[in-house]
Parts: C-alpha cells; sequence; structure tokens
C-alpha cells in the first residue's frame, strides 16, 4: 500500500529514532529532532494515522509509538537509504579473511566472529557444502600395536580423523595400504564416496591379507564423505545479542538461547536462503518458523566461482540498523566467494 508524502517522512523519522534509542516516539520530540515541516499537533495526526494503518503501535496510552513488523518492512522496502561501511570496517573485514587457514570450518567460524562483532547480533554461517570437494589424500598412521589413525584430507583443506583397529601383524604395511588406498580414492568428488563406490574401487584387495582391516576401513570413508556433505552451521554473537535492551526480560534471554543451541530453525532459514539469489531481509512475524518471529534476519548467499556454495547472515531484534547491516552482510557474503572461490580450482 502506498502512503503519502506526510506519512513516508513521518514514519521514517520514527523507525530511525527508535532504532537508535530503543524508546517509544512521541510527537513532541519528533518534531525537535527532525525538521519535519509539521507541528506536533499534525505529526500526532499522522501518527495515529500510520497505527490505524498497521504501521506503528502504542505500547501504553501515555507513550509514544513504536514501529510493527509492517512498519518496517515499508521502511526496508521503500524508505531506507544505503550506508556503507567504514573504511575501519572493511579494513577489519579483509584483514580477517586474508587470515585463512587450510582447515575451512576453523575459516568460516573466524567469519563469524567477525560478522557478530561488527553487527552486534548473532551471526549464522551455513559451512560451505563439500559436493564439488573431493577426497586429496588418505593416510593410515599406526599410533599403537593394535590401532591406526585414518586421516582423510579434502581439497578444501578439511580434516577427518578417525581411530581404527589395525592388527599388529599389518602394522609395517600400513604406508603400503595408504598408497594403495590413494591411488584408487584420491582426486574422487566426496558425494561419489558411497558405500557402493568404495567398496567397487577396492574389490581385488578384499581377498587379500588387508581384508580384515579393508572391512573396517570402507564403511568409515563412506560414512566420513558423507557426513562432511551434511548441513553445518557457524555461530556467534550470543553475548552481544543479549546486551540489547530488548533481552531485558529474562523470559525472551531463554528463547533466544534454545534457539541459538537447537539451530535446526536457523539451519532450516540458512538452506532456504541457497535456493534464492540475492539478499533477503526478514522481518518478525514474516518468518515461518514461530521460535523465531521475535527477530530480524539478514541473510545471503555466498558462492564458490558461479556456484552457490552456502549463506550466511545475522538475527538481531526487529529494531535493527537495518540499512548499515545489510550492507554489512552483503559486504562479507562478497568477501567470503571472492576468498573461496580459489578452492574449486585446485
Amino acid at each position: 500500500m502506498a502512503l503519502d508524502s506526510r506519512k513516508e517522512t513521518v514514519l521514517r523519522a520514527i523507525v530511525q529514532d527508535y532504532i537508535d534509542t530503543a524508546e517509544p516516539v512521541g510527537s513532541n520530540v519528533l518534531t525537535q529532532r527532525h525538521a519535519l515541516g509539521y507541528c506536533a499537533a499534525s505529526v500526532r495526526s499522522v501518527m495515529a494515522e500510520l497505527e490505524s494503518l498497521g504501521y506503528l503501535y502504542q505500547p501504553h496510552t501515555s507513550a509514544g509509538r513504536i514501529p510493527t513488523d509492517k512498519g518496517y518492512r515499508f521502511f526496508v522496502d521503500f524508505l531506507m537509504g544505503k550506508e556503507r561501511l567504514t573504511a575501519q570496517e572493511r579494513h577489519e573485514i579483509r584483514t580477517n579473511l586474508e587470515a585463512y587457514t587450510s582447515e575451512i570450518e576453523t575459516f568460516i567460524e573466524r567469519v563469524a566472529k567477525t560478522l557478530a562483532s561488527i553487527s552486534h547480533c548473532a551471526s549464522m554461517i551455513l559451512v560451505p557444502r563439500l559436493r564439488r570437494f573431493f577426497l586429496k589424500s588418505l593416510q593410515l598412521v599406526p599410533i599403537e600395536d593394535d590401532k591406526a589413525l585414518l586421516v582423510m584430507v579434502t581439497s578444501s583443506g578439511h580434516i577427518i580423523n578417525k581411530l581404527i583397529e589395525a592388527p599388529g601383524c599389518i602394522q609395517e604395511d600400513l604406508p603400503r595400504l595408504s598408497a594403495m588406498l590413494n591411488e584408487r580414492f584420491s582426486g574422487i568428488p566426496l558425494e561419489q564416496l558411497t558405500y557402493a563406490r568404495v567398496e567397487s574401487l577396492v574389490g581385488e584387495l578384499m581377498g587379500s591379507v588387508y581384508s580384515g582391516i579393508l572391512k573396517e576401513l570402507l564403511p568409515l570413508i563412506a560414512s566420513s564423505a558423507g557426513q562432511e556433505l551434511g548441513d553445518k552451521v557457524a555461530s556467534e554473537g550470543a553475548l552481544g545479542l543479549l546486551a540489547q535492551p530488548e533481552f531485558r526480560d529474562v523470559g525472551k534471554v531463554k528463547r533466544l538461547l534454545e534457539l541459538l543451541e537447537d539451530r535446526r530453525p536457523i539451519s532450516a532459514v540458512l538452506t532456504h536462503q541457497m535456493s534464492t539469489a540475492g539478499l533477503r531481509v526478514v522481518i518478525g512475524g514474516e518468518n515461518p518458523y514461530r521460535e523465531m518471529q521475535d527477530y530480524s534476519l539478514i541473510t545471503a548467499t555466498y558462492r564458490m566461482d558461479d556456484q552457490v556454495v552456502g549463506s550466511l547472515g545475522i538475527l538481531g531484534p526487529t529494531r535493527m540498523h537495518y540499512s548499515k547491516l545489510v550492507s554489512l552482510v552483503r559486504y562479507i557474503a562478497h568477501c567470503l566467494s571472492e576468498k573461496l572461490t580459489p578452492l574449486g580450482k585446485r
């Protein structure tokens, strides 16, 4: 629904003031802070109209107004200006992303901390789906007389360790067995390492002296590859979010911590984002998950080459600095895409 210029001017000023102060906004304060060009009585009349249309509500009869989800939505879609990140913020992001480690999950956790630190919201990042990654190497390392460590390294730099039984009689043959397994598995995409494929690759070895250890190894290799294809969420910033005025209520704190601990709704939102191009802002009751309807989310996808491999976002109160945080989420998604793209060329 379109609003006339007076309503847009007043709504913009109320949303901006409430975001800054977390206090209901009255007509007298509004005319003092902003050069609206209208007297307080006219502003009160416009505020009453906006309330009747569902853009504002009055928490107490003696209080000013605060935006509803509908009011925030109109602000984000039609009234919000663009706000650039500061040079210091861009430098902080670039510096943290330059400190790339070969362990991709550790790197994503670092990015999540950066996003939470700058936004003062809870950050959440869906770890890159590894379907385009492949097994780079596989080693069997003897550690005791009857045990060995299976070490699998993916092309993303992720390392998978599994302890296995290795009878003493073949301990000295582990380097040779490692070489044979590397010859068969190296370079195969993780999504192709099903049990049937793994078994077919070592079929001729099953009748050898290695048959015992292979029976333990094969399901481990297949299940480990399968687990790496599952969705994982890195999340940071819960304590920073709890410092917001909205979380002075103990009940709200409890619900927030339960949401961040469960992660299933967050994972579902991030997974859905991967099918949606660009950036999304979901405000309060727009969220299909009841436990997330007290919050707003800003999410975006990130890529490797031209393929979407993950998504990221922030979760905070509906009273959030939308213009700044939209720029932040978009910029980090862009930088993360730049950083990950070379991995797809390995």
